[in-house]
């Protein structure tokens, strides 16, 4: 799908005008057939259909021809992807995804059949919408006819249009058969089109203006004014503004994790928080004797009461020797991530939906993934452990929306899954009719489509599928407004994701169904592994970790101890046996050569929240070289440029880690007039200068009006790191004293303090799919001037919180950059709601005011936004040979870049690409991952531009 180029054939590229075609084009492709079907092949292209009206006022059929002759060459700047593109390990594959398509107009009409890129489907929708609101615009009004998302082959080899002078009799002619019927035939009859011009190319040796006649010799292949005139006026089609919302609606439109809602509707997040929560009190109640009083479920929803109830005892759980709230809270979310993530990456695999009736494969899929949820669990993986239960839930949840357990009155869960795999004589066959027509259409409430005598069958749900396909006669659609099933026999649909879907009215038993049964598999995943492990699988218990990924980590190089070049291969085998909510210090004595692990261990520090300190201690002196510096940047660590292991000791006190808040960062500092907020929540403050300078004399106060304080004692003192101690200090806003002879001291300052008072917060991200529009969790760089979600959650229930405001403060000087952000509370999960926008572009931490500044707390993670990002879009583990990995390139910049892509797993697999993108352009792209890649394996893209800026995403397998 995409192709290296040499340097010869870079004088081969045709310029965009050779691809755009007008009304008497003469263009024929001149690539080699193996080109033009490769070219064809790509991903992430959808067919739209557009129907219109022109304008009353307007009689010119060539003025429309020549607009969108403009308008496609102008797209084309942005859909065509890396003019020098090249790929190390898959020579000669190039390609160059532009539009093509045919736009037919008659006198009053158009018919406009696209194949575009999907973010150019955006773009396109955009200039439609606008040409219909536009006084002067040429459309008066138009609806979208079909889309078909991620199509496998294009139809059309460039873009072109015709004009057709055919006269109609009856424009308002009555058809006789249904709307179902008209589209279908409008759509078979651009299809035969389609056919006939690719037959006509083939049978003529030079090229020819193929529909140059055709609406004399060929009038049969073009669809019938009358029934575009009669599908206009139909109010089931969508509109270009109905599709541009979805963009925007963050509402997933399966059983989706939605963050806040108003909706009645249960999601999986609600599911899989509740059921969490009963098995976790259950858990509390027989191993540290602590009375809880569950509630009685029955919508598939906790009341917000429990959850709080459950965060006011976790005091006394840490008194006996347990985790913390947040530590608690925080794996759960990080479980929940991975349920949600399925509908993400995974959305158009039918097994791990229960969609088609793939009741076979899905039960396999359940018990494959729990099995490996289990054995990591049982070697003390537990991230894994996490990661692959929450993707069991999120499959294990849809079968009772998807399928017709419901409506076939059962209200307990199936009693194989997560224990045996279902067999063919436990559903329909594939021969017998399971659904009979919906006569209240396609989107409404239809209670009796189902034929529950039938037996155990689930929806048909089509998102990549083309304009052609069909699901088997008499079978049942999910439905919905994405599902391109739910118009062939048997139309409607049977899903069940929320109140309003077309078995809505079941959708609070299919919810409350769907959590007996995840709370019944913890309840037997608990029992399997017996509590000690079952307790540090919801992390209650403290983990002492040793990760079946690491021992991959571990097996990829049998140098990994010896050789002291392999930095970042050490960091990530502690960072695995790592707990949340704590700090590892790292002595690094070479430059690191395995840089590419860089986004792995961030993207565990950032989950984990864990802070990177890195001690250099090395006989190589150049700046320039990697030590793993921008780690201990990033995750809020220190970086000590001179470190001596035999002389130096570094320790601020491992056991107490957990209750260590960021107050200040100060770097390159050399002022005397820093100012540090301590608040009645804070017990010991704690400062650290680091600095490149020996230490000499320095003497470290605080004042705060005429009080003035020494340091309670040096925690360390080094020749370039000092830490000191002020216990017990008075809460306030205090001064900081230096006095250093006889050179002015110049370093870089941490200040925290000890507390009970945690909060951790994570960011979420618009997935941008119109598809499955939604929220997903952050992962990588957020991209300068969009926006994002911040979710923060604390674990003290002494302190009242009223009110959280939030402000992103440069990393440097810790100037505000923009406008504070109040946050909303959500009392359904106890947690505070802050939508950032304008994303800066200076690298930042969040600064959290509490109860009118009262308390105040930094961040520690360093967010560094980008102007390029990577997105994996679509992972596809169903084939034995190999894992495909789909990827989507975005370049923000105004100017082009080059970028250099980097995908990496944790064991020997690395591909390398190179591409070069315009100035806001995307390019779709894949990898494959060989056999060799481990079910528990941790896949990770890198790019790097040639500015310097960077970004990357992560998947687990």
């Amino acid at each position: 799908m995409t192709q290296v180029r040499n340097k010869r054939r870079n004088e081969r590229l045709r310029p965009a005008h050779d691809i755009i075609g007008g009304e008497n084009h003469n263009d024929y492709p001149t690539q080699t057939l193996f080109e033009e079907i490769k070219e064809k092949k790509l991903p992430f292209v959808s067919n739209i259909v557009i129907i219109g009206r022109l304008r009353d006022t307007w009689d010119k059929q060539s003025e429309l021809g020549e607009y969108y002759q403009k308008f496609i060459s102008s797209l084309s700047s942005i859909i065509e992807k890396g003019l020098e593109h090249h790929e190390h390990n898959t020579p000669d594959s190039y390609n160059m995804q532009h539009a093509t398509g045919l736009l037919l107009i008659f006198p009053t009409l158009f018919v406009h059949c696209l194949e575009v890129t999907n973010p150019a489907l955006k773009l396109v929708l955009e200039d439609l919408n606008q040409s219909i609101n536009t006084q002067d615009g040429l459309i008066r009004e138009a609806s979208i006819l079909n889309i078909s998302y991620n199509i496998k082959t294009r139809i059309y080899p460039n873009w072109t249009f015709k004009s057709i002078k055919l006269a109609v009799e009856d424009l308002d002619a009555q058809p006789a058969e249904t709307t179902e019927t008209i589209a279908l035939e409008v759509l078979g009859k651009l299809l035969r089109l389609a056919k006939y011009q690719a037959e006509e190319r083939q049978r003529n040796e030079r090229p020819v203006d193929i529909l140059a006649n055709i609406d004399q010799q060929r009038a049969d292949l073009l669809p019938n004014q009358a029934n575009i005139n009669y599908l206009l006026k139909q109010p089931i089609f969508r509109t270009a503004d109905d599709i541009l919302k979805n963009y925007k609606r963050p509402v997933n439109i399966r059983f989706e994790s939605a963050l806040s809602s108003d909706s009645p509707s249960a999601t999986h997040e609600s599911i899989t928080r509740c059921a969490f929560a009963t098995i976790t009190s259950e858990y509390i109640q027989t191993q540290f004797q602590i009375n809880i009083t569950i509630p009685t479920i029955t919508n598939g929803t906790c009341p917000s009461s429990f959850f709080i109830q459950l965060k006011s005892i976790f005091p006394q759980i840490q008194k006996q020797g347990g985790n913390s709230y947040s530590t608690w809270i925080n794996t759960i979310d990080y479980i929940i991530g991975f349920n949600a993530l399925v509908d993400v990456v995974e959305q158009t695999d039918e097994s791990r939906h229960f969609d088609s009736e793939s009741f076979i494969a899905a039960s396999q899929i359940i018990l494959a993934r729990y099995k490996i949820a289990i054995d990591s669990l049982n070697s003390s993986d537990y991230d894994n452990s996490n990661e692959y239960f929450g993707k069991v839930t999120h499959t294990l949840q849809d079968f009772y929306s998807h399928s017709n357990w419901i409506e076939l009155n059962n209200r307990e869960p199936q009693q194989d899954l997560g224990i045996n795999n279902m067999t063919s004589a436990q559903f329909a066959a594939p021969t017998v009719r399971t659904c009979t027509n919906c006569s209240t259409g396609t989107n409404a409430i239809c209670p009796s489509n189902n034929c529950t005598l039938a037996g155990l069958t689930s929806g048909y749900f089509k998102l990549l599928t083309d304009i052609i396909h069909k699901k088997p006669v008499g079978k049942c659609s999910h439905g919905g407004t994405f599902d391109a099933t739910k118009n062939n026999d048997a139309i409607g649909g049977i899903n069940k994701d929320t109140v309003d879907s077309i078995h809505g009215f079941l959708h609070v038993p299919a919810a409350q169904t769907a959590y007996l049964a995840t709370y019944k598999i913890l309840l037997q995943f608990r029992s399997q592994v017996l509590d000690t492990l079952f307790g540090k699988f919801i992390n209650i218990l403290d983990r002492k970790a040793v990760s079946s990924k690491t021992l991959m980590l571990l097996a990829s190089s049998s140098k990994s101890q010896q050789d002291s070049s392999l930095v970042y291969t050490n960091i990530l085998n502690d960072i695995r046996k790592t707990n949340m909510f704590s700090s590892i210090q790292e002595v690094v004595l070479s430059p690191a050569r395995d840089s590419y692990y860089k986004s792995h261990i961030l993207s565990i520090a950032t989950h984990k929240h864990i802070r990177i300190d890195i001690l250099r201690n090395s006989m190589y002196r150049q700046n320039s070289f990697d030590y793993g510096q921008d780690l201990a940047r990033i995750t809020g660590g220190l970086y000590l440029y001179n470190y001596n292991k035999s002389q130096d000791n570094i320790n601020i006190n491992q056991n107490k880690q957990t209750e260590l808040i960021n107050l200040l960062y100060s770097k390159d500092s050399s002022s005397d007039n820093i100012l540090i907020n301590v608040d009645n929540t804070c017990s010991d403050l704690i400062l650290e200068f680091l600095t490149n300078d020996t230490i000499s004399s320095v003497t470290i106060q605080l004042q705060k009006w005429s009080l003035v304080l020494s340091p309670s004692n040096i925690l360390t003192n080094t020749t370039y790191y000092r830490s000191y101690i002020f216990s017990n200090i008075l809460p306030g806003q205090w001064r900081l004293i230096i006095s250093s002879l006889p050179i002015k001291f110049i370093f870089d300052l941490r200040a925290s303090c000890y507390s009970k008072f945690h909060c951790f917060s994570r960011v979420y991200v618009n997935n941008d799919n119109v598809i499955h529009p939604g929220l997903i969790e952050f992962e990588g760089n957020l991209i300068q001037n969009q926006n994002a979600l911040l979710i923060t959650t604390c674990d003290d229930n002494s302190i009242n919180i009223t009110d959280i405001s939030v402000a992103m403060v440069d990393e440097i000087n810790g100037n505000i950059l923009g406008n504070s952000f109040q946050s909303i509370y959500n009392s359904e999960n106890d947690r505070w709601i802050t939508n950032l926008t304008n994303i800066p572009s200076n690298p930042f931490r969040f600064k959290f005011s509490f109860n009118n500044q009262q308390i105040q707390r930094l961040s520690y993670l360093l967010y560094q936004p980008s102007l390029i990002d990577v997105e994996i879009t679509q992972v596809n583990t169903t084939s034995k040979q190999n894992i495909l990995v789909n990827y989507r390139l975005h370049n923000y910049n105004k100017k082009s870049v080059t970028i250099n892509f980097i995908a990496k797993n944790i064991g020997t697999y690395m591909t390398t690409k190179d591409y070069k993108l315009k100035a806001n352009a995307t390019q779709d792209d894949y990898i494959n991952l060989k056999p060799e890649a481990n079910q528990k394996d941790m896949i990770v893209l890198t790019i790097t531009a040639s500015t310097g800026d960077w970004n990357y995403d992560v998947y687990s397998l």
